[in-house]
């Protein structure tokens, strides 16, 4: 366990305050201990400035640790600064890790305490003290948070936000708390189910048009996802540590002013590059899509507890074609639709751990022909699949196992169509693509007679870079889309006269958007993009 003093070295301290502080902060923490069970005669307390190293022996409960200390240290600070002048007050930022060492004469020496150390002194956990109401911020290693933390009975891991620490050599993932950041002078302990205001480079609920960013713990995001009561986010792109290793985060967003992190991310053993995430409409499964290696693209099925813990069923479901794009459920969640480098795979999930093919669809008479993104009409008859080759396929899917082309092919509308939204209200679809010049088109299309589309024409409101992803508001209303050019909204609501387009992400840049999605309930918009970022943007 390591201590340290904020700004001690602040220019608004005298000497006097700084000494104050010092010999006071050694009393503090002593008292802390002792109260919360640990016996300090047997502790090694190694002071460095404003700062205190303390080894607490392996035969004391480390949830001790994490339960009782933080509550009697957030009060020991406090009564320490209700009776000095304000220059001597101290909040305190206290790192914790466990391993083994070496001790010597009040010394002792090991790479968990150096660890601890650089967590303690790592900028976003100064950032989250800073932005804090209260006096005390708690971090932990990852191994101390998945070994104690999420073990203990008497705390809720919940409170506890995962981070990612860039300090020196050091670059790690950790969890943060601000045990006492909503309770004034109570000092309530950490263990508390209270959500706390999200700490800079980590959740921060603060910003324009009501931005949350949350922690970068991706890069390359390619696909966002929530689940069907709007209390979890998957997040699918490509692990910050390995080239082409593909990770998915799970977010609960159940107060979306403070997302919290559920856990690890979703990997499988073997190497996976993850395109595509999907929930499931009515069930707590998540399809979470990719490249397996050479000539396979496989989709691998997850049970999600409403908590957000996880298990994998064991066989994936695996097509013998590269370069998949999407992976998508039917709205009565029975099938899911597998767009691939040679076309769609449907395939009956009704039994999730024995998934089984049911038909192969194929856009064009070339069987090669890559599918770029995919949409189901609301009610599930029809499948709509944009391919490599610009165009637009209308498949009833009706009869799964007997799928029909619906013959409303259209011509080739762009070089290369990357993404596919079908209006809730069942007679329109968007598709957003490149073409040399311009760069980034939007196209409507009126398919309420799915065998004859009528081309609405290119959104006459948007002319800017490429664009990479569109979805609609789950009211139909609002057409939402993300790309090199940031976040854009208009009004569809009379879809032969869009209006708009606003840009939504003005005061805040977003990056280069490469995913957006809607919450069902439609107040709540997900962005991803290139560089790992994720934002919510909420909306009413």
């Amino acid at each position: 366990m390591t201590v340290d003093v904020e700004r001690f070295s602040d220019e608004c301290r005298t000497n006097s305050d700084r000494l104050e502080v010092m010999e006071a902060l050694p009393e503090v923490v002593r008292t802390a201990l002792v109260e919360a069970g640990i016996p300090w005669d047997e502790c090694v307390c190694q002071p460095n400035g404003d700062a205190l190293f303390i080894t607490v022996p392996a035969t004391v409960p480390k949830e001790l640790l994490v339960v009782a200390v933080p509550t009697s240290l957030s009060r020991g600070i406090r009564t320490h600064n209700a009776s000095r002048n304000p220059h001597a007050h101290m909040r305190l930022r206290m790192a914790l890790d466990s391993g083994e060492g070496e001790t010597g004469e009040s010394i002792w020496s090991s790479r968990a305490g150096i660890h601890a150390t650089r967590l303690r002194d790592a900028d976003v956990v100064k950032d989250a003290l800073a932005g804090s109401r209260g006096v005390l911020a708690v971090v932990t290693s990852d191994w101390f948070y998945q070994q104690v933390v999420r073990q203990s009975r008497a705390i809720d891991p919940r409170v506890y936000r995962q981070i990612r620490v860039r300090a020196k050599e050091t670059t790690a993932i950790a969890w943060l708390c601000l045990p006492d950041d909503h309770h004034g002078e109570s000092g309530e302990q950490a263990g508390s189910t209270t959500r706390h205001s999200s700490p800079a480079g980590t959740a921060a609920p603060r910003g324009h048009s009501g931005l949350v960013a949350l922690p970068r713990q991706s890069k390359n995001l390619r696909s966002l996802a929530f689940n069907a009561d709007d209390t979890l986010l998957a997040v699918g792109g490509d692990s910050v540590e390995v080239d082409r290793e593909g990770t998915v985060w799970l977010w609960d967003v159940t107060d979306s002013a403070n997302p919290v992190a559920t856990g690890r991310p979703l990997t499988v053993d073997s190497p996976f590059d993850v395109k595509s995430v999907a929930f499931h409409p009515h069930e707590t499964l998540l399809a979470v899509g990719g490249n397996g290696g050479s000539m396979c693209s496989q989709v691998w099925l997850w049970s999600i507890a409403p908590d957000g813990s996880s298990s994998c069923f064991e066989k994936p479901i695996t097509c013998y074609t590269d370069s998949l794009r999407a992976a998508l459920f039917s709205p009565d969640g029975q099938l899911l639709a597998v767009g691939t480098g040679g076309g769609i795979s449907l395939w009956d999930v009704r039994d999730p751990g024995s998934p089984c093919p049911v038909a192969e669809l194929h856009a064009g008479t070339n069987p090669d022909d890559a599918i770029g993104s995919l949409a189901f009409s609301p009610d599930g008859t029809v499948l709509a699949g944009t391919g490599y080759n610009g165009k637009l396929w209308l498949w009833d899917v009706t009869e799964p196992r007997a799928p029909r082309a619906l013959g409303g092919e259209t011509d080739s509308i762009a070089s290369y169509v990357v993404a596919t939204a079908y209006s809730p209200r069942g007679t329109d679809i968007a598709i957003v693509g490149y073409n040399l010049v311009p760069a980034g088109r939007i196209w409507l299309w009126d398919v309420a007679n799915t065998s004859r589309p009528v081309h609405r024409g290119r959104h006459p409101k948007y002319s800017g870079g490429v664009i990479s992803s569109v979805a609609f508001s789950p009211d139909g209303g609002t057409l939402v889309h993300g790309g090199e050019g940031g976040i854009w909204l208009s009004d569809v609501s009379d879809p032969n006269r869009p209006v708009g387009s606003r840009r939504l992400d003005a005061d805040r840049p977003a990056g280069v958007v490469s995913t957006v999605v809607f919450t069902h309930g439609g107040n709540l918009l997900a962005s991803g993009n290139h560089d790992g970022d994720v934002h919510l943007w909420r909306l009413g």
